[in-house]
């Protein structure tokens, strides 16, 4: 199916998520695929344990190497400082980097590029919100699958060859990146308050200011 307008990662995976009736549903990147039966054991396992949510793959590179993943959500301040010119890595103090053994409980949810969802959880949970145009929305669903007692699960047998931003071209980074801040904006306001997010709108007008200045001079 195809949408008449970009919807954003949460709303165009709304759109598949409304048009299908399956018990489980797969986000899928268009940089991942699987390796082997890497599909077939997220299904299995998360068919396994009816309070599954949400079963992830490991991810890795094209020699078999495991990547980073999504770390736990930081805290506000972290949010913020991570919108500054340049700091972005200031919201990442620790990556998440799985490795080769059975399948274990997370208490978040580190990758979505080649995720199994069950579709009674997360229509349970309204689905994307869809105001996360693209990035951060990981710790969304997180904080609402487990406020629902829905379990979050890694399968680190399963593995799943991930290129990484290669939906998203090199000369569009700038976009991809001021998107980001906005969805980091919009976690602020919807979970911190309105003062983190002033802070954070701030904090993203320095960026976009610090950006506009290096286009200009050819920095």
């Amino acid at each position: 199916m195809e949408n008449t307008e970009n919807l954003g990662f949460g709303g165009g995976f709304n759109a598949g998520l409304r048009a299908g009736c399956r018990p489980f549903v797969l986000t899928l990147n268009s940089d991942a695929r699987p390796v082997g039966t890497a599909y077939r054991r997220l299904l299995d396992h998360c068919a396994s344990n009816e309070r599954l949510g949400a079963v992830t793959p490991r991810t890795v590179d094209r020699n078999g190497r495991s990547l980073a993943q999504m770390p736990p959500e930081p805290p506000a301040w972290q949010l913020v400082a991570g919108c500054l010119p340049l700091a972005w890595r200031l919201a990442f103090p620790k990556l998440y980097w799985p490795k080769p053994g059975p399948p274990e409980i997370l208490e978040w949810l580190p990758s979505m590029c080649a995720t199994i969802f069950r579709r009674e959880a997360l229509q349970g949970i309204g689905a994307f919100d869809a105001s996360y145009f693209l990035g951060w929305e990981e710790w969304d669903l997180t904080r609402r699958l487990r406020a629902a007692d829905w379990q979050i699960a890694i399968h680190q047998g399963a593995e799943v060859l991930h290129e990484g931003q290669g939906s998203t071209p090199k000369e569009l980074s700038p976009w991809r990146a001021r998107h980001g801040r906005e969805s980091r904006c919009y976690h602020l306001r919807k979970y911190h308050g309105l003062g983190w997010f002033a802070l954070g709108r701030i904090a993203s007008r320095i960026t976009d200011v610090y950006v506009d200045l290096r286009a200009r001079t050819g920095a």
